[in-house]
């Protein structure tokens, strides 16, 4: 993990960013400039399960280009690394875990995000409602979202699941110069219904989580990057880690 961060700090071009994320699980209704396009670098960790010794890696490109002021699209590459050790059994496994096509459109102070994603073996559709709102230098932002994942065998459905999240969270950015820091507190949700194709209502869900944490943002005319950290506040351990990290990186093409 170390090395592929550096290897990014390295080759880093001297260009001005365009657009910058503060928060890591919601996004926000801005969007680059007409004809601009942005990649982007997201690592995961994820640690922690119950009765085993779990760390998993998570690493996402993408490139992401805006058509017009209120209309983007981001092609996503995901790979993962998952380490799995408990009293009788140990494995390690490096794999690309799929890709996924997003489009963007927004009417400010809402953006609406469909996603297609697909694994292979496994096919997502991913909605999302986007809300934020400036008030000088602090940014609100929320998004709820829905998903419905398939898994094949063959030509046939064997397996079906919904999916609902909520995010949200509150980021002051101090202009230094031209350097920018911004300061935050993010949450997010995830609750799963198994054998159905959208989610149902709460009281049927397999089950629920929610993380809560700090964020932390750095941006320069050359470069932008966000750290989120999130502890499990549910303690639902069995289905989810109990600490989540993430950064994203970015620069201008």
């Amino acid at each position: 993990m170390k090395k592929v961060i550096c290897a990014i700090c390295i080759v880093l071009p001297v260009f001005a960013y365009a657009h910058v994320r503060t928060l890591v699980y919601t996004y926000d209704t801005d969007l680059l400039p007409s004809g601009f396009t942005e990649f982007e670098v997201w690592t995961t960790l994820r640690d922690g399960r119950t009765g085993q010794r779990y760390t998993a890696y998570d690493i996402r490109f993408e490139i992401e280009h805006a058509f017009t002021p209120n209309l983007s699209t981001d092609f996503y590459l995901d790979f993962t690394k998952v380490f799995k050790a408990s009293p009788t059994d140990e494995s390690h496994k490096t794999s690309f875990k799929g890709m996924a096509w997003a489009w963007i459109y927004r009417i400010p102070p809402l953006g609406f995000y469909a996603e297609l994603y697909y694994y292979g073996y496994e096919t997502e559709v991913e909605f999302k409602l986007l809300i934020s709102k400036n008030f000088g230098n602090l940014m609100l932002a929320a998004n709820i979202i829905t998903e419905s994942e398939f898994e094949f065998e063959g030509y046939d459905k064997v397996e079906e699941e919904g999916i609902f999240s909520l995010t949200g969270g509150l980021v002051y950015t101090f202009n230094i110069g031209y350097r920018n820091l911004g300061l935050g507190l993010e949450y997010w949700t995830h609750s799963e219904w198994p054998n159905r194709s959208f989610p149902g209502t709460f009281n049927d869900a397999e089950h629920h989580a929610l993380f809560l944490g700090p964020v932390i943002h750095y941006s320069t005319e050359k470069i932008w990057a966000t750290l989120g950290i999130y502890p499990q506040i549910t303690r639902n351990h069995d289905e989810h880690e109990k600490f989540n990290l993430r950064m994203i990186i970015g620069l201008p093409l």
